[in-house]
C-alpha cells in the first residue's frame, strides 16, 4: 500500500506543470559520454576523512585536497548529510571540487540522497550533534530568538544549520539545483534506483521536474510560514499541521469586523495546494532516491528506461569508515 500512494504521488508530483524559473536557472547537462575515467563514491554520511582517504587513493585529489584528476569524472550517489559528524566539511569539499574539476576538463557529479531532501524539508531524526556544532560559530543572537541559550532541543548551531539549509541558504542552493539521475557513457547514476515514471520522460525533463517539485514545496512552504498559516517550529510537524489549519478554516462565522483574524479563499486555497503538493511531492521524492532496486530491472517501451536499458546502471550503498 505505501508502495503504492508513492507511486501515485510521484505521478501527480512529476506531471505537474514545471515552474518556468527552475527550469531556466537549472539547464545544465545530465548526460555525458566518451569519458575515460569514472569514479564513483557511495553514500558518505558525514565520513570526511573516509572520503578524502579513498580521493586521494584514487587520485582524484591530492595530498593538499585539491583537484588532480585530470578530465575524470567524480560521481557522488548521494547521501552526504546526516549520521556522520563531518557533513559540513563534506559538502564543503565536493563543492570546491566541481569548480576545480572545470578546470582541468572533468567534473564532479552530486545525485540528490534522500538524506539532502530531508535536511531541506527539515526532517532532522538523523543529524549527530557534532553537525550543529559546525555552524555554532555561524550563529547570532538575533537567530537564536527565543532560545539564547542552547537546549538539547536546539543546541548551538541549530539555528545557523537550519538557515543554511533554507532555499537561500548557502547548502540550500547548491542541494536544490542537485539532479536525481545522470548518464555517463550509458550507465545511469542514481542513488537508489529509477521509479516507474522514470520510463515516462526523457532525461532533462525528469530532473528539471524533480528540481522543481523540491522548490516548489519549499516556496510553498515559507509563504504559508510567512503568513501566519503555519508555526516556525523547526521540530513541527508541517504537514500535520497544514492539514490542521485547513480543518478549522471555516469562513462562514467570519463577520466582516474580524476578517483580518480569518482564513481567507485564497489562503485556504493555498493550504490545499501545499498538502497535496507536500504528499505528493515528499513522498514521491523520498521513494524516488530509495527506490527498491528491483526496479532497475523494469523495461519500458518509452523514456530513460529505453535509453538505458540493456545497459547498466550504478546506485548506491554506504563508503566503509573501518
Amino acid at each position: 500500500m505505501k508502495l503504492l500512494l508513492r507511486n501515485i504521488a510521484c505521478f501527480i508530483t512529476l506531471a505537474a506543470p514545471l515552474n518556468p524559473a527552475v527550469m531556466a536557472e537549472n539547464s545544465d547537462t545530465f548526460q555525458w559520454n566518451n569519458v575515460a575515467r569514472v569514479v564513483v563514491v557511495p553514500d558518505v554520511h558525514g565520513a570526511y576523512s573516509a572520503l578524502t582517504e579513498l580521493l586521494q587513493t584514487t587520485k582524484i585529489i591530492d595530498s593538499q585536497l585539491r583537484w588532480s584528476g585530470s578530465d575524470s569524472h567524480l560521481v557522488s550517489l548521494g547521501d552526504l548529510l546526516d549520521r556522520g559528524p563531518q557533513s559540513r566539511k563534506v559538502m564543503d569539499l565536493l563543492m570546491r571540487l566541481q569548480s576545480e574539476a572545470l578546470k582541468q576538463g572533468g567534473r564532479v557529479h552530486v545525485v540528490a540522497g534522500n538524506h539532502e531532501l530531508m535536511n531541506l524539508i527539515g526532517d532532522l531524526r538523523y543529524i549527530a550533534v557534532e553537525e550543529y556544532a559546525a555552524f555554532a560559530s555561524d550563529e547570532t543572537v538575533a537567530m537564536r530568538g527565543d532560545w539564547p541559550e542552547p537546549t538539547a532541543q536546539y543546541p548551538a548551531g541549530f539555528f545557523a544549520h537550519r538557515q543554511a539549509f533554507g532555499a537561500d541558504g548557502q547548502y540550500g542552493r547548491w542541494l536544490t539545483t542537485l539532479p536525481a539521475v545522470i548518464t555517463i557513457n550509458g550507465v545511469a547514476y542514481a542513488h537508489g534506483g529509477l521509479p516507474p515514471i522514470a520510463a515516462t520522460m526523457s532525461l532533462n525533463e525528469l530532473n528539471k521536474r524533480y528540481r522543481s517539485a523540491v522548490n516548489n514545496y519549499l516556496s510553498q512552504r515559507q509563504q504559508l510560514l510567512g503568513a501566519g498559516l503555519l508555526p516556525d517550529d523547526q521540530y513541527a510537524d508541517i504537514d500535520r499541521l497544514a492539514k490542521t489549519a485547513l480543518k478549522n478554516a471555516e469562513l462562514s462565522p467570519c463577520l466582516a469586523e474580524r476578517a483580518e483574524s480569518c482564513t481567507t479563499t485564497q489562503q485556504t486555497e493555498q493550504l490545499q495546494q501545499f498538502i497535496e503538493l507536500s504528499a505528493a511531492a515528499l513522498a514521491c521524492l523520498i521513494a524516488f532516491v530509495t527506490i527498491s532496486r528491483w526496479r532497475r530491472r523494469q523495461k519500458s517501451e518509452s523514456g530513460i528506461i529505453r535509453q538505458l536499458l540493456p545497459q547498466r546502471f550504478m546506485f548506491s550503498g554506504n563508503l566503509s569508515v573501518g
